[in-house]
């Protein structure tokens, strides 16, 4: 038995995961999508009574399935849905005013269920840059 037979590689993932939610979409920033190995496909799971999201990549075929990552797309600018309900049923989940500011969550990574998890509960205000000159 080699010394290094019980290592694995780690993968090289920088920065924190986090999802973005505006009044234009959601946003969840490159770290999420490798973290989760690139999938072209995720379900979101939805828990309600402790205000938490799941991402998890899934096959096409998979109920529910959303496209994520396209085909030959780099997941260096993250990925965007413009997806309005999921949009408005986080929004009321939060309990949050997108119109006013935005929302940043950041998510936890679980390698043993390759799931992603976002607590709504935990949050940071988007505040909207100004526009005008000072």
């Amino acid at each position: 038995m080699g010394l290094l037979d019980s290592f694995e590689v780690m993968p090289y993932v920088t920065g924190v995961p986090s999802m973005s939610i505006t009044k234009d979409g959601i946003n969840f920033n490159k770290t999420v999508v490798e973290k989760l190995d690139s999938p072209a496909y995720v379900q979101v799971l939805v828990d309600k009574t402790g205000l938490k999201i799941a991402v998890i990549p899934c096959n096409k075929d998979a109920q529910d399935a959303r496209p994520f990552l396209r085909d030959g797309r780099s997941a260096r600018a993250g990925v965007r849905w413009n997806n309005t309900d999921l949009k408005d049923t986080l929004q009321t989940l939060g309990n949050w005013n997108l119109e006013e500011k935005g929302c940043k969550v950041a998510g936890r990574f679980y390698p043993d269920d390759h799931a992603m998890i976002f607590d709504l509960n935990d949050w940071t205000p988007i505040e909207r840059r100004s526009t005008t000159a000072d």
